[in-house]
């Protein structure tokens, strides 16, 4: 199979790992070979921020970085030890190659050429660690639970992915995710228990009622403040929920705020990365720290 090796077009067969020349390129792919690997039931595994893997039932691995550009790209050796079908799957949504300085500094580049180690953390492995502390601070404190059971939660939990943002559509389905995983789950009548009658909770719901005890366990801590990040992710989920112009409906989703110029890929991680923080700072209070 003849893959793009060069920005110009330039195609070269990948067929060798001993390729002098184009064995050690770095071949690019569209976004939508995400779906495509996950609809074919090959497991995306994380090892840092933004390199992950891809394994096939040989016991292969592919390790795929994330350019700024949100596309994929992958060492052509790599593909080279693949499958011929596992290659079909990537040529399939292969493109021509980026210019060098465009993804110099991406991670996977600076671990295969640099021999960097690969040591950040993905969000979307950190959220899922996270919430369950999360649920075990808040019930060590308070002797009741934070978030109910419901069908489908760890699968759910797993759904959490800055791959959902591929355009504005993905990223406001992203914040609805989030809803579901962390929202939705409060167990409001637990927490109405803890708060028992100090407060009054007539009318209120999982958020605010967060924020109560929050004010409640440390009164000198803002428990509004402490939940906005939860009221901002649900802010963006409503978007899609409601009839709006388009101005609120940008109004809406810019509530959570990443550096100028982020692809929208990037604008999700930088969304669970926010909601990490968030979740971090009420494990922080309810821990007393």
């Amino acid at each position: 199979m003849e893959y793009y090796v060069k920005p110009n077009g330039e195609k070269h067969r990948i067929s060798t790992i001993d390729d002098f020349e184009y064995g050690h390129v770095y071949l690019f792919f569209r976004i939508e070979l995400i779906k495509k690997l996950l609809d074919a039931g090959l497991p995306i595994s994380w090892i840092s921020h933004d390199v992950f893997k891809v394994s096939s039932p040989n016991g292969g691995t592919v390790l795929c970085g994330i350019s700024k550009k949100d596309n994929i790209f992958v060492i052509s050796a790599d593909i080279a030890r693949q499958d011929s079908w596992l290659q079909l799957l990537f040529h399939s949504e292969n493109i021509h190659p980026e210019e060098c300085n465009d993804y110099a500094g991406c991670e996977l580049v600076q671990n295969q050429m640099m021999c960097e180690f690969l040591s950040t953390e993905a969000p979307e492995e950190k959220f899922k660690c996270l919430v369950k502390e999360l649920d075990e601070a808040f019930k060590k404190r308070t002797n009741v639970r934070l978030f109910k059971h419901i069908d489908h939660s760890d699968k759910i939990m797993a759904s959490v992915s800055r791959f959902l943002s591929i355009n504005d559509e993905g990223y406001v389905y992203l914040a609805k995710i989030l809803t579901k995983a962390i929202i939705e789950r409060i167990d409001e009548k637990e927490l109405i228990k803890f708060i028992n009658d100090r407060v009054k909770t007539e009318g209120l719901r999982g958020i605010s009622l967060l924020g109560i005890c929050v004010n409640l366990l440390n009164p000198i801590i803002d428990g509004k403040e402490s939940v906005k990040f939860l009221r901002d992710i649900n802010t963006i989920r409503q978007v899609d929920a409601h009839f709006m112009s388009s101005d609120q409906a940008e109004k809406k989703k810019s509530v959570i705020e990443g550096p100028l110029g982020l692809s929208f890929v990037a604008k999700g991680a930088y969304l669970i990365d926010c909601t990490n923080k968030g979740i971090e700072n009420l494990i922080s209070i309810f821990k007393g720290e």
